[in-house]
């Protein structure tokens, strides 16, 4: 039989060091795009609950949740099914940015997620947030590929990938300035790893590398060098203005802008007439701007200007009667005022 145990017996355990401690995330998503329709979610770190009642509204997603975790602290998610639930995925991410479990993936009905163990990367002193994007251009996710980050020899990302249904990601991970950041890339099993691409930006915004654009399959990027700045970047408004020569528009045409690896604006388009029509973003000095142009009918009639926060002309493409190509690379800049 078993030998009762009174409360006077129980031994308190005190940790000699305090845990380390950091932000966790859980990232909802729907595959219909209607919201969860009366779904929720509970989380709870060590018994006590710390999102309550946590949902998508309306749309795709992916909704990210921020909640905080000790390493080896017990992370439990409760599923509350409503309509449609088949539709619904999860997944939490540790303090790396990794997956500790998800549920829901395939068009199963999600399930509860218990017995979670925090975990945080390691402590880099002097540390910042560095950021990596993954892209697919086909928007399918990377099939099963995936990359691991690794900084000053520890690794601080393992295991992201892009999901199926999403065209791009990103994650932060700390470096400091003079770090040696190394990424490692696995393709998937489905063979469209030419559909992949991923770029790795500093804390002034800055690109530091990229691999698999033009659908080349990327490969690892290695002794990439971290960066933060000793204070804050100066930001502004720059601008981006679109003609047309003939006067009708861009005829299905439109450009996407992205600053230092998240998309500013998204499918702009000169609707009608000649232009110029102006289109606003801000960013800051040293920033990385990329600029796409898809093409629709008539497109050697477009043409597209970028300036920066002084008004002065950072590139342009379609000038001449060529048609417009995709312009990368370009810094933002914030004039001193005068």
């Amino acid at each position: 039989g078993t030998v009762p145990v009174s409360v006077q017996d129980l031994v308190a355990f005190c940790p000699q060091n305090l845990p380390e401690c950091c932000d966790h995330q859980i990232c909802l998503r729907d595959d219909y795009g209607d919201g969860w329709n009366g779904v929720s979610l509970d989380v709870y770190v060590s018994g006590a609950k710390v999102l309550d009642q946590i949902t998508i509204a309306n749309g795709t997603g992916p909704v990210y949740y921020s909640f905080y975790a000790c390493v080896g602290a017990t992370i439990d998610v409760y599923y509350h099914e409503g309509g449609w639930p088949y539709e619904n995925n999860y997944t939490v991410y540790d303090g790396a940015g990794s997956i500790l479990g998800e549920s829901g993936v395939g068009g199963f009905a999600p399930e509860d997620l218990r017995g979670l163990a925090g975990n945080c990367p390691p402590h880099i002193p002097d540390g910042c947030d560095h950021k990596i994007f993954l892209y697919d251009f086909a928007g399918d996710g990377w099939d099963g590929g995936s990359v691991d980050v690794y900084v000053d020899g520890s690794p601080v990302l393992i295991g992201f990938t892009l999901v199926s249904g999403f065209r791009y990601d990103w994650r932060t991970f700390t470096a400091a300035t003079g770090s040696d950041i190394n990424v490692y890339y696995t393709p998937g099993n489905a063979g469209y790893a030419y559909e992949n691409s991923y770029e790795v930006f500093d804390a002034a915004g800055t690109r530091i590398g990229e691999s698999g654009f033009g659908t080349l399959t990327p490969g690892n990027l290695l002794d990439l060098v971290g960066y933060c700045p000793t204070s804050p970047p100066e930001c502004c408004t720059h601008q981006i203005s679109l003609t047309d020569d003939y006067g009708d528009g861009w005829n299905g045409g439109y450009l996407d802008v992205f600053v230092s690896g998240a998309i500013v604006l998204d499918h702009i388009t000169l609707s009608n007439g000649s232009g110029p029509e102006y289109f606003a973003f801000d960013a800051c000095i040293g920033a990385t701007i990329d600029v796409y142009f898809h093409a629709g009918s008539y497109s050697y009639e477009n043409t597209y200007t970028l300036y920066d926060g002084g008004g002065s002309v950072l590139a342009e493409s379609g000038t001449g009667g060529l048609i417009p190509e995709d312009i990368r690379g370009l810094s933002g800049n914030c004039p001193p005022p005068q």
